[in-house]
């Protein structure tokens, strides 16, 4: 049977403690982890299963992210990645990883790979939170620069498209900076955005065509956003302490069936004493809807997590095990390694990610970890030509098509033509580093 667990990150002490939202029980316990802000993001399993296989977590204290499988305390991977990230998603089925950083540039990885697909500048401030639709094929992306931008992934990850992609919308609207974005259920030609800003308000956008629909007011800034999957229900966290819930749809007669939703470019008033949850002290920093929307974990400033009953707005689990503020928080299904030891892992760990993108100009050429050549620094053994692996990957390709000549078969000539034009481009792409390093070379000849 399924059940549902807490997973909760704090910027101070080093523990990710994942427990059952209902009992309150420590299922486990993750050592090392140092994070602020929206950067936990659990790997989804294979074959579109609701169990997930691991969690990563960009560090705050350096430009790392951390992988932990749940059957070890200590983490399982370490990556270095350009630089500290301030908010990070994995795709719903496992297979990328959106980083958004304090420069406002997006980095894209293949998870199965650790290849960096690619990195761009997004923003002209820090991304404060990343979202994905519940298809995949859109991210969301909210600044400190009071604009959320929504990425198309096909265009993003297009091999002939521009280097830094355009938006597929920008949500122009708030006049400080967005604190939070989260995407409605369902595929994304019908699915709305929903933003948060330090300036008190929440809005509701239209994902296809980036129009603008609701803007809700609230009394105080508001720092973490959330929604019901059957988008009824808005919930939003203050810098007070407090969560408000904002009904969107309403009931015109309390006897009767009629039903309105707010008008398009409506403004309405989101502060509703009786559907406000009161429990935490200090600004809240995350809200999670479970499975079926019942129960809602918020974390906050002053060190705790509280469970909440949706309907009657009770705090059913208050979890105070942090020693500072908690900054993430999100529910998952319980994994199956919490429940059996000798579980196998639904999905490999994440490949180490790369550093840098493989470009056009370093395509075919082997540069071990990362994939962007380097020019070798003074003292480098310069008279070494580079480039071996080159020559070896031509003379492989030569054989290939030595053979399928011979063969002769017609199923095979655009195959030949493709291997040929590979050996023009390896020899081009040789040629063009031997001659590099001789300049070099010369150069460093005439200094010395």
């Amino acid at each position: 049977m399924l059940s549902e667990v807490a997973v909760t990150a704090s910027s101070a002490d080093t523990g990710i403690f994942l427990w059952d939202i209902r009992s309150g029980t420590v299922l486990a316990s993750l050592k090392g982890n140092k994070s602020t802000g929206r950067v936990l993001s659990a790997v989804a399993g294979v074959n579109g299963s609701l169990t997930t296989s691991g969690l990563l977590v960009a560090q705050s204290d350096k430009a790392v992210i951390n992988y932990w499988s749940w059957t070890k305390e200590q983490f399982q991977a370490k990556f270095v990645v350009p630089e500290k990230l301030a908010a990070i998603v994995a795709s719903h089925n496992g297979s990328i990883c959106v980083g958004g950083s304090q420069s406002g540039r997006v980095y894209v990885w293949e998870l199965a790979t650790g290849s960096l697909l690619k990195m761009f500048d997004a923003h002209y401030k820090a991304i404060k939170a990343v979202c994905f639709t519940s298809d995949d094929a859109f991210f969301v992306t909210g600044s400190e620069d009071s604009i959320a931008n929504v990425w198309l992934m096909g265009s993003v990850l297009d091999p002939s498209g521009p280097e830094s992609p355009a938006p597929f919308h920008t949500l122009s609207g708030h006049t400080l900076p967005v604190t939070d974005v989260a995407c409605s259920v369902g595929m994304a030609g019908h699915a709305r955005v929903f933003t948060s800003s330090f300036d008190r308000t929440c809005r509701i956008w239209e994902l296809a065509t980036g129009t603008p629909l609701v803007t809700v007011n609230y009394p105080k800034p508001v720092t973490s956003v959330a929604v019901n999957a059957l988008e009824t229900c808005l919930y939003a966290g203050g810098s007070d302490g407090l969560i408000y819930g904002t009904r969107l749809y309403k009931n015109e007669q309390e006897t009767g069936y009629s039903v309105t939703a707010p008008k398009q470019g409506s403004v309405e008033d989101g502060s509703h004493e009786n559907l406000v949850y009161q429990g935490h002290s200090q600004t809240i920093t995350d809200l999670c809807l479970s499975f079926d929307g019942s129960l809602m974990l918020s974390s906050s400033e002053d060190g705790t997590a509280i469970v909440w009953d949706t309907s009657s707005r009770q705090a059913i689990r208050n979890f105070a095990q942090h020693k500072a503020a908690v900054t993430s928080a999100t529910i998952i299904f319980r994994p199956p390694e919490l429940l059996d030891a000798n579980a196998k892992p639904i999905r490999p760990a994440p490949r180490a990610l790369k550093r840098y993108q493989k470009s056009a100009e370093t395509d075919g050429l082997s540069t071990g970890d990362d994939d962007k050549i380097i020019l070798p620094e003074p003292g480098f053994n310069l008279q070494q030509p580079p480039g071996p692996s080159d020559e070896r990957s031509a003379a492989s390709v030569q054989q290939t098509l030595s053979l399928i000549t011979q063969q002769g078969s017609d199923e095979h000539l655009n195959e030949i033509e493709r291997l040929k034009l590979e050996i023009s481009k390896l020899k081009h792409n040789n040629s063009l580093l031997k001659k590099a390093n001789d300049e070099l070379y010369q150069a460093m000849a005439k200094k010395a």
